[in-house]
């Protein structure tokens, strides 16, 4: 009789567990629609998506909180502001650059480096150019300070997706410099 009881007991558990997943799918859906709605009102939000390493998410986010990005006068500031540069010291005209600032946004910067991280694991699955530019990183500093680069350079070409009507282009952003 006792095990009976456990058993259904134990169903009861699942069938609540089933219901909250019901749930979140649910409201995973919804916020699904809801970001959308914002592609929709914001051109940028799609420029921003074609960049490799900002998702749905990352984009809503840089949206919300950095706007058209026309406070900032360059993508360098951008960075800056989101903590995502290097610390400098230095005298007498000999720069030292050190760690990240982490200054910024705590969260926004997170997120930059999740889309950067996921970028880098797949490296082989990314356009050449991106391939190059991160494997010469990863040659000469390491694979998490490449992490970091790409994530500064993804805070940089955010800032010119959300202040030009420009499309990215990956052969500018990584190509070779003329």
């Amino acid at each position: 009789a006792q095990a009976l009881g456990r058993e259904a007991n134990a169903g009861a558990v699942l069938a609540e567990l089933a219901l909250d997943l019901t749930r979140l799918r649910e409201r995973i859906n919804q916020l699904n629609r809801d970001l959308a709605e914002v592609a929709a009102k914001y051109p940028a939000y799609a420029r921003l998506q074609a960049i490799p390493g900002i998702g749905p998410v990352i984009a809503a986010a840089l949206i919300a909180k950095a706007g058209d990005g026309k406070q900032f006068a360059n993508g360098r500031q951008m960075a800056a502001w989101v903590g995502m540069v290097p610390r400098q010291n230095g005298t007498g005209g000999k720069v030292q650059l050190g760690h990240i600032t982490k200054a910024g946004d705590r969260q926004l910067r997170r997120q930059l480096i999740h889309g950067a991280r996921t970028v880098i694991r797949w490296l082989d699955k990314q356009n050449a150019l991106l391939r190059n530019w991160a494997a010469g990183i990863i040659d000469r500093r390491g694979k998490k300070r490449a992490i970091v680069a790409y994530a500064n350079k993804l805070t940089r070409l955010a800032y010119r997706a959300l202040s030009s009507e420009d499309a990215f282009d990956i052969k500018r952003a990584f190509g070779p410099s003329t």
